[in-house]
């Protein structure tokens, strides 16, 4: 992740290696305004599941992309992850569970009742 890439907004890039060079796959994955997605990023254990944190975007946001074999790309899987309280900081921290990718975990520091999981 690059949180501070495109003046804050925040991006994922993922790369694999092929043939001793790393080379991109898929797009870059740019955030919303002053989001600095990207702050915290986890990836499933077979590569095509990634959960990316926003937390400076409102009440922090998380998001999740799943990798499209048939076009190429990462496409957005599902709603973002919005936090509950003001300036929370969700997405702060996530994870994603190895043997399950449909589970994750998602952190906000700053929310009001001591911070969040």
């Amino acid at each position: 992740g690059a949180p501070s890439d495109n003046r804050n907004n925040g991006s994922i890039s993922v790369f694999v290696l092929k043939n001793d060079v790393w080379v991109s796959r898929g797009q870059k994955l740019v955030g919303n305004t002053n989001g600095k997605l990207g702050s915290a990023v986890a990836i499933s254990g077979d590569g095509n599941t990634i959960v990316g944190g926003e937390p400076t975007h409102g009440n922090g946001k998380v998001h999740i992309f799943r990798w499209n074999n048939n076009n190429d790309t990462w496409e957005r899987l599902g709603d973002e992850i919005v936090g509950t309280a003001a300036y929370s900081g969700q997405g702060f921290s996530v994870a994603i569970a190895n043997e399950n990718p449909s589970t994750i975990i998602v952190g906000a520091p700053w929310h009001p009742v001591r911070g969040l999981v």
